[in-house]
């Protein structure tokens, strides 16, 4: 049996309670998106890899099925390999295919998420905006601060180079990381002062930084709804929640029923039960725009979860959606 004819055997819904159990209750709305790209993800054309499930042990000697080598990879490159078990393995389809699953989006619930998470590894966290490059100068400072003459000018070589490749971060050999972590524990009082210091304005940049670059992405693109920064100026004020998904229907006919389901049976919105004012963006391609009824539904599941608290609305572009509905919301904690 391939990866793809696994899929196509056992229902969504059948493996929600293993997404349940493995300790991610808030994600099975991902899953649910991440399932049906498999079903319909076109293969490699060289052909697909096989996959190899092993039986392993833990320390506390409780077995479990393995198959870690498909994780991080292109999901193009295995959706119609063969599923080739580990002789003395026995375990039902469903577990099976959770178990898959929660391999293939170890990264990532969609092919773009993992390749943004991997992009992610060659730079660092920080995003393009006045926050965002303070942060990073900050925490440049620090290792300067703590490295020596050598380690210095090897930390500036390596900035540079990296920025040749569009990146932000800089890697150091082992011993050089080895030095300064000793260093950290070893300086004196007032330079683990100094150290604290940086770390907690650091903090603070990083969290400002996270906030302004969600409110760049609310504010992108807007059609007509006119919002404006000061309009979303509450996220500023407390901590934050959000979750961003989108349909997965493969045919506009029926997005708005997969849209439902989403939110109805696999909990996409119940997130927003924990906000006290939140603000809602939903995006589609201009040639797929939201329908009267569309725009109705929402509307009216947006009541149903909000109630009387203040929620907005955001309507938006986004050509790279296709057929598909685009949803994000991020709220302030109660």
């Amino acid at each position: 049996m391939t990866l793809r004819q696994l899929f196509q055997f056992v229902s969504f819904d059948s493996l929600v309670p293993y997404i349940k159990q493995s300790g991610q209750p808030n994600t099975v709305c991902l899953y649910k998106q991440a399932y049906d790209i498999l079903l319909h993800i076109k293969p490699k054309e060289k052909g697909c890899y096989d996959i190899y499930v092993s039986l392993c042990e833990d320390y506390d000697g409780k077995k479990y099925i393995n198959a870690s080598q498909i994780e991080g990879n292109f999901w193009s490159t295995y959706i119609d390999g063969n599923i080739v078990l580990e002789e003395g393995i026995e375990v039902s389809s469903e577990e099976l295919a959770f178990k898959l699953l929660w391999h293939l989006t170890y990264y990532g619930f969609s092919c773009e998420e993992i390749q943004s998470t991997f992009r992610s590894f060659r730079n660092d966290e920080y995003h393009d905006n006045k926050y965002g490059r303070k942060a990073r100068e900050i925490e440049h400072k620090r290792y300067m601060l703590l490295a020596n003459k050598a380690i210095r000018q090897r930390i500036l070589n390596s900035i540079k180079e990296h920025q040749t490749y569009g990146d932000n971060s800089f890697s150091l050999p082992e011993d050089d990381w080895n030095y300064i972590e000793w260093r950290k524990h070893h300086c004196n009082r007032s330079k683990r002062m100094r150290d604290n210091r940086l770390k907690l304005r650091l903090e603070e940049l990083s969290n400002l930084d996270r906030c302004e670059n969600t409110i760049q992405r609310l504010l992108d693109a807007q059609s007509s709804t006119g919002i404006t920064r000061d309009d979303l100026s509450f996220l500023w004020r407390k901590e934050r929640l959000g979750i961003e998904f989108q349909t997965r229907s493969y045919n506009v006919s029926e997005r708005l029923t997969y849209l439902d389901d989403l939110v109805s049976k696999y909990e996409a919105m119940d997130v927003v039960k924990d906000m006290d004012q939140a603000v809602l963006k939903v995006s589609t391609s201009k040639r797929f725009a939201l329908s009267d009824i569309e725009l109705s539904f929402l509307t009216n599941k947006v009541i149903q979860f909000f109630g009387n608290r203040n929620i907005q609305i955001i309507m938006s572009f986004d050509e790279s959606l296709g057929e598909e509905i685009g949803v994000f919301v991020v709220g302030t904690k109660k």
